[in-house]
């Protein structure tokens, strides 16, 4: 009976093969543990890339959330300064604070709405400043007291 090739040459040979077998084992672990290396840093690539674009919208909400201050701001300050200036007026006249609420509303303030047209410019301005859909939570708030205002002036 004759031996296979690797047993010819006797422990050298066996010792030579032993050593294949485990380079071509750590290699196989090295490739494994290489490709679940790159996985993994494409599963961060992916990740970083959504929380960049995250980062990027939030900024964009922000800037247009202060360009929203800027300009409620300086309608305050205007109404401020018209207030100052302000003569007596009567009773059945509308008081500029009355006028800014209306505005705040999207109401003509030169007219008295109705509580339907109230109603339906509450309902859009809630819509447009409510946090869930964007808007500014102090916004809200002073749409909400515009119209507790002009909803008891109208009962009143």
């Amino acid at each position: 009976m004759a031996l296979p090739p690797e047993f010819s040459y006797g422990l050298l040979g066996a010792t030579i093969l032993f050593g294949f077998a485990l380079l071509n084992s750590y290699m196989g672990m090295r490739n494994a543990r290489a490709r679940a290396i790159r996985a993994s840093l494409h599963h961060d690539a992916a990740e970083f890339q959504q929380d960049q674009a995250d980062t990027d919208e939030i900024q964009r909400r922000l800037w247009a959330l202060e360009e929203e201050n800027a300009r409620l701001e300086e309608e305050l300050e205007r109404l401020r300064e018209s207030m100052g200036r302000s003569t007596h007026r009567g009773p059945d006249q509308p008081t500029s604070v009355e006028n800014l609420y209306k505005r705040i509303l999207g109401l003509d303030p030169a007219k008295s709405p109705s509580a339907q047209e109230l109603k339906a410019s509450y309902r859009a301005a809630v819509k447009r400043y409510h946090p869930d859909q964007g808007g500014d939570e102090g916004a809200l708030r002073l749409v909400v007291e515009a119209h507790d205002y002009l909803r008891s002036r109208a009962q009143g």
